[in-house]
């Protein structure tokens, strides 16, 4: 299945997302999880050429964690990124974004 998006800038013109970022996401144990977007092509009705915009993926890694009743917290880190494909349409350069995420619940 493919998702679509269609967007609207401040000028009035439109540009169509094919793929809309979506893609594979595998957890091959309990702690890790893994994402990978292939390219959308995104489509525009101002001057910018039509093509295939940038691969992301996301890396999630649960540390710590107890349920509801046995602590209630989470403590994890997050790598998401994106690798260029495209200089038209997507970012000239490697993004990285290292993330650190704790909660606790009640």
């Amino acid at each position: 299945m493919i998702s679509i998006s269609r967007q609207q800038d401040s000028s009035g013109s439109f540009t169509s997302n094919l793929g809309a970022s979506r893609g594979l996401e595998i957890i091959p144990t309990t702690r890790l999880e893994v994402s990978v977007s292939p390219p959308p092509y995104l489509t525009h009705q101002s001057g910018t050429p039509d093509g295939f915009g940038d691969l992301s993926f996301q890396v999630k890694y649960r540390a710590f964690s107890a349920p509801e009743g046995k602590g209630a917290y989470f403590v994890g880190v997050f790598l998401a990124g994106s690798l260029p494909t495209s200089s038209a349409n997507g970012a000239n350069h490697t993004v990285l974004t290292p993330t650190f995420a704790a909660g606790k619940g009640r």
